[in-house]
């Protein structure tokens, strides 16, 4: 299984929000392009952006407690997004307009508080009327400025354990990522969702979301994307938000620790190279933190004044940054 996005000049002056297609939204001065259905994951992003982009933040405030505070509920309010009407836009109708909407993100924002976490019940899913980390991420752009950003995924390590004979190809084991519980009013959550229950020849939801990032005059400044399940999400907002936000370079953007807020968990997933103060203070508002090795690998792309600066994330071995 993956996930390509691919777009056009056009595409960026005319940006719309459509179910089947890849999603564009503003950020800032910039415009994020990201994986439509059935993937989850660009939900998850461009709500965590629409949220942020509701709040400023200063140059030297990207290890803060209150930028991870801000990240961590922004992301929390992106996966209940994501957990509800997420699936296959050939068999179901994704309200995308509405969960991307000015009005559900002035839902979202006004339980945001400076001071306490909000709690999963208190962060209500849309009512509408009607994953595993071995994945493998590349950005690449040529010299004539043709650019992919490409996720790709087999679900578990050696997805279903079975290769097509004589192709040396492994089968994926994306039935993992179907509603398998859906129809169970006990069950609130992905594990549910009507928009990704089990049909002959769907798609099922993933968390997967290649992006692109273009400034106001339309030109490419950045080609992202990581494995890593759920985390995904989390690991390319920090890229962006490092570079737009706090003015970084790319390889300090993608090692600027990261953090994972889900719904409708109620814990905080950290890389333990966030400083203990400030997991100190994320715990006294109730964040209720909790450590983890590493969140993602982004492959990255960043173009500065025309020059291309490449940065493998060091957080897994093997990555790299080749140039020809």
């Amino acid at each position: 299984m993956k996930m390509m996005v691919f777009f056009t000049e056009s595409d960026f002056r005319n940006y719309k929000i459509n179910s089947g297609a890849p999603l564009m939204s503003p950020y800032r001065d910039s415009l994020v392009i990201t994986a439509g259905p059935p993937s989850g994951g660009g939900v998850v992003l461009l709500t965590s952006l629409n949220i942020l982009n509701n709040f400023n933040f200063k140059k030297d405030e990207s290890n803060s407690t209150s930028t991870y505070h801000l990240l961590a509920e922004a992301l929390r309010r992106g996966h209940n997004n994501r957990s509800h009407h997420v699936g296959d836009p050939s068999f179901y109708r994704v309200p995308i307009d509405q969960l991307l909407s000015k009005k559900r993100t002035k839902e979202f924002i006004k339980d945001i508080s400076s001071k306490k976490a909000t709690p999963s019940s208190k962060v209500k899913p849309l009512r509408v009327l009607n994953e595993s980390r071995d994945t493998t991420h590349y950005s690449i752009i040529d010299k004539d400025g043709n650019a992919v950003s490409n996720t790709y995924t087999l679900g578990y390590s050696f997805g279903s354990g079975v290769t097509i004979p004589g192709t040396g190809i492994l089968m994926n084991n994306q039935m993992n990522n179907f509603a398998y519980r859906y129809g169970d009013s006990s069950v609130d959550g992905r594990a549910g969702s009507p928009g990704n229950r089990y049909e002959p020849g769907k798609r099922p939801m993933s968390t997967m979301a290649p992006s692109m990032v273009f400034n106001k005059e339309g030109q490419l400044i950045l080609i992202t994307g990581s494995p890593g399940g759920s985390y995904i999400p989390a690991a390319i907002l920090r890229v962006i938000s490092g570079v737009i936000d706090f003015d970084l370079n790319i390889g300090s953007a993608t090692m600027l620790p990261r953090i994972h807020k889900d719904w409708p968990y109620k814990g905080l997933d950290y890389e333990t190279t966030i400083s203990a103060d400030i997991i100190s203070n994320l715990n006294a508002i109730g964040h209720n933190p909790e450590p983890n090795k590493t969140m993602g690998s982004t492959q990255s792309i960043h173009i500065v004044n025309d020059v291309r600066y490449g940065y493998a994330d060091l957080r897994r071995p093997g990555a790299a940054v080749s140039a020809q």
